[in-house]
């Protein structure tokens, strides 16, 4: 009696753990095909990833080359920058050569002017004493008309002294003017000097003013330069905003999947996952903000290398405007060098029309001296009176174009002096432009470190987006796994509570069926009449039946007991069926006779492990 109740309550324990072991052979399929269609994903990831790897190589590539079109601009432009320098550097040697050279004529002319003043007053001396002697000759001339009618011989003794004086004297004449012969020689040698210095000068205003235009053709060329730096700056500002973006995008995905896996988590598993994944994306949020703020410094330092870029362009303005400012100032200074030639031609003119008086006054001169060698000749006096006149008129002359000299020769010397004050102007001027130069090649410099740490805050910003989209494959697998396993979890769920259903009606029929037997044996006291009351439904398993291939389903299921072969009409009656047979039946016949079949198609298995996986695996099992 005591034995009893343990050996009818083994059974359902058993059928518990056939139904746990069918659940976990339908867990084990669904793993395997979730973990096919995870391959599948990773395989399209993978090539994904590929596209967008090649995408970013081919845009890298395309970036290397334009870095080294602008590596290449900014290499010519030091070149250029450089030939300018050295261009300036000699231009300078030889404008301190010239200006040198200049200053010493200038003192050269100075000491030859001081000479001519000298020998202006000696001229004008020499003047004074022949007028004294003209008077004297004059009065001498008086005094021999008065003695003529005395003595003719006393006459001709004194005209014979006054006419050696006069020799001397017109040899002391002739020695004079060939003293300013060589003086006015020497003034033409200078002024052809001058002249030749004037061309030149013109030669080097010439020079200075191709120069200049190929200065600013260079900086044009600066310019132009400039404003494709600029060009390539707001590109790349263009991408850094791109990239942000995309950034900005990933961060609101990221939140949103974050609030879903948050509202979503209801077992420790999941749990488990979210926080590492939860650490994963904190991680990578960190990562972000951190490579954020490194991108708005990296900006901020961008915008004041333009405001640099702009301050520069300015400069470069500005030393245009400098620029044609002197050639306006080269051009006055032409018209100013071509009024001084045409000065110094008129003071030519005039210096030749004095040489043709002075040679006229010469030839009077001779005239008179061979009047006065005719000793026995008498002189008609009223000719000779209006010989020495003309002499006085054309001294007078002489005086008067010496002072109109000396004022222009003045005038000169004022205009070179503020010419050497225009010429430490420029010389000033170039200094500044020299200093503004260098610092434009300063700022161009800084620019190519600029555009150096661009290129690679670029290259990191890559790496990064790849990172980025990798994280993003990441999640989208993340998302897909966790949808499948909530999926999975929530029909696991409804199939538990139905076995679960099921087994407590099962276990409440057994204690049913287990109290009657104890009232059945308590009112007969024996056992061998519950044995014949039920002989009808244990006789029958005992009979070996014959084993039937399984057939195609007809519109009424038949449900037969895998033991004894007996045929029922629902499942239900064929559940109270087996418990009774594997009660009441003795371990070794069950051992020796036992048939696994499945109840739906009726095919026999090997053993109850296959058994259970193929009711898992059949269709039909899934309506019961």
């Amino acid at each position: 009696m005591a034995t009893m109740p343990d050996n009818v309550e083994t059974p359902p324990t058993s059928s518990f753990e056939v139904l746990e072991k069918a659940d976990q052979i339908q867990r084990h399929n669904m793993n395997s095909s979730f973990n096919e269609m995870t391959k599948v994903d990773l395989l399209k990831a993978h090539k994904r990833i590929l596209n967008m790897n090649q995408r970013y190589q081919t845009s890298l590539k395309t970036l290397n080359k334009q870095l080294d079109e602008a590596f290449k601009c900014i290499k010519s432009l030091k070149s250029a920058k450089e030939s300018c320098e050295e261009r300036e550097m000699e231009y300078c040697q030889e404008t301190k050569v010239t200006l040198q050279k200049k200053d010493c004529e200038i003192e050269k002319l100075k000491d030859t002017i001081r000479e001519l003043k000298i020998k202006n007053k000696t001229s004008e001396q020499r003047a004074i004493t022949l007028e004294e002697q003209t008077t004297l000759l004059m009065d001498q001339l008086k005094e021999t008309r008065l003695e003529e009618a005395c003595s003719e011989d006393i006459a001709t003794h004194s005209l014979n002294k006054e006419l050696l004086t006069v020799k001397h004297t017109n040899n002391a004449i002739e020695r004079q003017l060939e003293e300013e012969r060589y003086a006015k020689a020497k003034l033409e040698n200078y002024n052809q000097e001058i002249i030749e210095k004037n061309d030149n000068l013109k030669q080097q205003v010439e020079r200075l003013r191709k120069e200049l235009d190929l200065k600013l053709k260079e900086n044009e060329q600066l310019l132009f330069d400039v404003n494709t730096v600029n060009q390539e700056y707001r590109n790349l500002r263009i991408v850094v905003k791109r990239f942000e973006e995309e950034r900005k995008n990933i961060q609101d995905h990221l939140k949103e999947q974050k609030e879903k896996y948050r509202n979503s988590h209801q077992f420790h598993n999941t749990e488990k996952v979210e926080a590492s994944d939860t650490d994963m994306l904190k991680n990578a949020l960190l990562a972000e903000r951190l490579k954020s703020g490194t991108l708005f410094e990296r900006l901020q330092s961008m915008e004041r290398e333009v405001e640099k870029l702009t301050s520069a362009s300015s400069c470069l303005q500005e030393i245009k405007q400098d620029n044609s400012d002197l050639i306006i100032d080269i051009e006055k200074l032409k018209n100013q060098v071509e009024k001084q030639t045409n000065e110094i031609e008129n003071l030519q003119k005039e210096l030749n029309e004095s040489k043709q008086k002075e040679r006229a006054a010469n030839e009077e001169v001779r005239t008179v001296q061979q009047l006065r060698k005719q000793e026995y000749v008498p002189i008609p006096s009223i000719e000779y009176e209006e010989k020495i006149k003309a002499l006085e008129v054309n001294e007078r002359r002489v005086e008067h174009e010496n002072f109109i000299l000396n004022k222009k020769y003045l005038e000169l010397k004022d205009d070179i002096d503020e010419r050497m004050i225009e010429i430490k102007q420029l010389k000033e001027e170039k200094d500044s432009q020299t200093s503004k130069y260098i610092a434009m090649k300063e700022m161009a410099r800084e620019c190519k470190k600029t555009n150096e740490q661009l290129t690679k805050e670029l290259n990191s910003l890559r790496y990064s987006t790849s990172e980025i989209e990798a994280h993003k494959i990441q999640l989208d697998l993340y998302k897909n796994d966790y949808e499948q396993q909530k999926r999975l979890s929530s029909e696991l769920r409804e199939e538990k509570d139905r076995f679960e259903k099921h087994y407590v009606d099962t276990k409440a029929k057994l204690d049913k069926l287990l109290d009657r037997i104890k009232q059945q044996t308590d009112s007969s006291g024996d056992i061998n009449s519950v044995v014949r009351h039920h002989g009808s439904s244990i006789r029958v398993p005992m009979q070996e039946a014959p084993i039937l291939p399984p057939r195609p389903r007809s519109t009424e299921q038949i449900y037969k007991c895998p033991i004894c072969s007996l045929a029922f009409e629902t499942m239900r009656a064929l559940e109270l069926h087996a418990d009774n047979c594997m009660d009441y039946l003795p371990s070794d016949s069950i051992a020796q006779e036992q048939k696994f079949c499945c109840p739906v198609c009726q095919s026999n298995q090997e053993n109850l492990d296959k058994l259970q996986a193929h009711v898992v695996n059949c269709g039909d099992f899934s309506n019961i």
